[in-house]
């Protein structure tokens, strides 16, 4: 309920949709906005459109990467 499309689910990553932004780059404005130093993901589609923002910007981290660092005992990489 509470997420938001990054733009690869309508397409947007295959088409040139003339426009005043770019979905990713509306979504990595919110992300901003909230002051987030690492950005997770569920979706591989997802971290490539946001991954695809220019910086700077959070880091974008899987799911399982995150789940991973965690096992280690790290702190999320934040870019």
């Amino acid at each position: 309920m509470r997420s938001s499309c990054c733009g690869w689910g309508g397409g947007a990553a295959f088409t040139d949709v003339p426009g005043k932004r770019r979905i990713p780059d509306v979504r990595m404005q919110q992300i901003r906005e909230v002051g987030a130093e690492v950005v997770a993901v569920a979706c591989p589609n997802c971290a490539v459109m946001l991954e695809a923002v220019v910086a700077p910007r959070p880091a974008v981290l899987d799911l399982a990467e995150l789940v991973e660092q965690a096992a280690r005992g790290a702190v999320p990489e934040a870019m």
